[in-house]
Order: C-alpha cells, then structure tokens, then sequence
C-alpha cells in the first residue's frame, strides 16, 4: 500500500511541475513560418482582413508575453489603410505599404508591426526580432 501511495504522490509531484504548452506558441524556431515562401502580392493580399495580437516574443530577455498587447487588433485594408484598435476601440488608423524584404512600413510608425512580414497557416509574425526588437504573433480573425 505504501508503495502505491509512494508512486502515485510521485507522480502527481512531477505532473504538477510540468509547465503547461502554451497552445499556439510556436517553437523557437519559427520553422512553419519561414518555411512557407510568398511573393510581395501573395503577401499584401494575404495581409487583408484583421489580425489578432497572441503574444510577444523578445529575444533580448527570451520571454514570451500573452499581456503587453492583449486586445490589440490590426485591420489591414486594401488601399494601404491600416485600423489599429484595442479591445474594440479605433485607437489609430494608418497608411501602410510593403517594402523590400517584405517588411510593412507604417505611416505613423506601429511598433507591433516592425520586421519582416510571415505567415503559418493563419498566424501572421512580424519578426521585429531581426531588427533587435520584439517578434509579434498574430492570428487571423
């Protein structure tokens, strides 16, 4: 008997200990997203609609955020108009076009949209982190 009460309080001391898998954070690595390979129409196409801010990825500190932008949602419409809003309210609107080495440059800067533009399936990164920043995850609405 003591050997099963053993067992099972050990069990339940490492499952307890287990972090749980944020689910849509990706592996570091990011493969899905730079595996998949578009050209600047596919891209600006592919940008329209809105897109939910996940979380955060900062390669400075290796912390992910789900927090810092929560209820942020950018709304990219044709005509290089960008709704920037959170938790429902308009905040911003801006001009946004795509540029060389298919980053979105924004007319007033939007910090959550620097780096270069990828996508997995309906996630969306801005890969702010190749310019020392923040990589920002988003998901199609």
């Amino acid at each position: 008997m003591n050997k099963v009460f053993g067992a099972l309080l050990s069990i339940t001391i490492i499952l307890s200990g287990c972090d749980k898998k944020e689910e849509g954070i990706p592996p570091i690595n990011n493969e899905c997203f730079f595996n998949t390979i578009l050209d600047s129409t596919q891209i600006s196409n592919r940008l329209l609609g809105k897109w939910k801010w996940q979380y955060s990825f900062s390669g400075w500190t290796s912390v992910y955020s789900d927090e810092a932008n929560k209820g942020l949602v950018l709304e990219f419409k044709t005509g290089g108009v960008l709704v920037v809003s959170r938790n429902g309210v308009v905040e911003q609107t801006a001009n946004w076009t795509l540029q060389r080495e298919w980053q979105i440059v924004t007319e007033p800067l939007i910090i959550e949209t620097l780096g270069p533009v990828h996508f997995c399936n309906s996630q969306l990164l801005f890969q702010g982190g190749a310019l020392d920043g923040t990589n920002n995850y988003y998901k199609k609405e």
